[in-house]
């Protein structure tokens, strides 16, 4: 449960996908979090490790206020650098945008809210078996109570 870029406090999920393949490396990612009642974002795996880059005309640097430039990080995950390195546990990543308001939008924008100190999730792994390569199905958005 967290506060959105609204300050009102949603349940959020943070997933991704992992493969094991019996012949070659591991493959795992991008992560999606999902805010109930906002937009989804999506972190990559990058050199610099594991980040959400914000979108020009969407977001904003929530310090600053000024408006993103293609490129530019929103959020990281803190530790962890490459998704298949990730086990369960603790998990800490930082928000560092919001989206861009916008009067005119019939469902405005909204994701968690940034803040100066991370936030924690909780990882848990579950294992389905695969011959054919099929991706797990993704956990349920969160219901939207509004």
């Amino acid at each position: 449960e967290a506060d959105d870029s609204n300050g009102v406090k949603r349940n959020v999920v943070l997933y991704w996908s992992r493969t094991d393949p019996f012949i070659g490396s591991d493959k795992a990612g991008p992560a999606t979090l999902l805010t109930e009642c906002g937009s989804t974002i999506s972190f990559d795996e990058r050199e610099e490790g594991i980040l959400f880059r914000g979108t020009p005309g969407s977001d904003v640097d929530a310090k600053t206020g000024l408006p993103v430039k293609n490129g530019d990080i929103c959020g990281r995950f803190l530790q962890q650098k490459r998704f298949t390195e990730i086990g369960e546990g603790e998990l800490q990543l930082t928000i560092t945008c919001k989206p861009e308001s916008d009067e005119f939008s019939i469902r405005p924008r909204t994701y968690i809210a940034a803040k100066e100190t991370p936030y924690t999730f909780n990882i848990r792994a579950t294992e389905e078996w695969s011959f054919f390569g099929t991706t797990p199905q993704a956990p349920p958005v969160p219901v939207c109570a509004d």
